[in-house]
């Protein structure tokens, strides 16, 4: 059933783009506020105690989750599965986003299209530095890891809560700068993310270098482990990069990347490279099933 609920959530996340704003997690925003609102709190926005406040709402879900199981609930709780996996998922679509990129470049609609690529480059927690043509492709195979197979992946493994969970690690850093908490939380919680995307980042690069030109992926991800990096959690993102830009040319050097076509149409390709690769997961985790049934 696990995989029924994948294929199901991954369809309505695609066709029922229309409740996007429902999937904003503006709802984690009014939730630290409320908690910011409560005096006895505010140490907690000062230290890694902070990270404390995302339990709640982890806790409420796995409750959820084990009492929705057997019996009669068994149906109520392949419901909730299937929900949880659809508002965690995204939140936006990304290649309606993508797509919407390209057509404000060519329309000459500046303002949208730096928008939207500031959308797209604001993954892994990070504050993007450029968000422009070569950041932008890979900002696409990123996203394509923390949109689809980082919480596809977690709900495989512990079901709504692995969801939620990878969602909530995903959003914490932003929300968190929203609120003005310390930078120290901020980082524990970038840490946080790096951590439950550890995983999910080399197996998204494995899915890249099946889907496209293994040799270049391999060479990408090479190539941006030499890199000086900040921190261990954000060299993730940075491999994640060099290999999903690897995977779309033999030609990859990620400080003089060589494309032949436009970036239009580079990044069509990588959202070709991100489909490919989502049918490859899913024809894993299918495998795993079945010779779960075998077993």
């Amino acid at each position: 059933m696990t995989l029924i609920i994948i294929a199901l959530a991954l369809v309505c996340e695609r066709l029922l783009t229309e409740f996007r704003r429902w999937r904003e997690y503006n709802w984690l925003g009014v939730y630290l506020e409320r908690l910011q609102d409560i005096g006895w709190l505010a140490p907690l926005w000062r230290s890694a105690w902070g990270l404390l406040l995302i339990l709640p709402v982890l806790g409420g879900v796995l409750l959820l989750q084990i009492l929705l199981q057997g019996g009669l609930l068994t149906v109520a709780g392949l419901v909730f599965s299937f929900v949880m996996l659809v508002f965690s998922l995204g939140p936006r679509d990304l290649w309606e986003e993508v797509h919407s990129y390209i057509a404000a470049v060519e329309q000459g609609d500046t303002v949208t299209a730096d928008r939207l690529a500031a959308d797209l480059c604001a993954a892994g927690g990070r504050r993007p530095d450029s968000a422009r043509g070569r950041s932008v492709v890979n900002a696409v195979v990123i996203q394509g890891n923390e949109r689809l197979f980082g919480v596809l992946l977690w709900f495989f493994v512990l079901g709504p809560m692995g969801a939620v969970l990878y969602r909530l690690a995903a959003e914490w850093p932003a929300e968190l700068r929203k609120m003005q908490a310390s930078e120290g939380l901020v980082d524990i919680a970038m840490r946080l993310h790096g951590l439950v995307a550890w995983i999910p980042i080399r197996v998204s690069a494995l899915l890249y270098g099946l889907a496209g030109d293994t040799d270049g992926a391999l060479t990408g991800w090479r190539t941006a482990a030499a890199r000086p990096s900040q921190s261990w959690f954000q060299q993730g993102w940075q491999c994640l990069a060099g290999a999903g830009g690897g995977a779309l040319t033999p030609d990859y050097d990620d400080d003089h990347p060589r494309f032949e076509q436009s970036v239009a149409a580079t990044l069509s390709e990588a959202l070709s490279l991100v489909t490919r690769s989502l049918v490859i997961l899913l024809g894993a985790l299918a495998a795993f099933t079945i010779g779960g049934w075998i077993a």
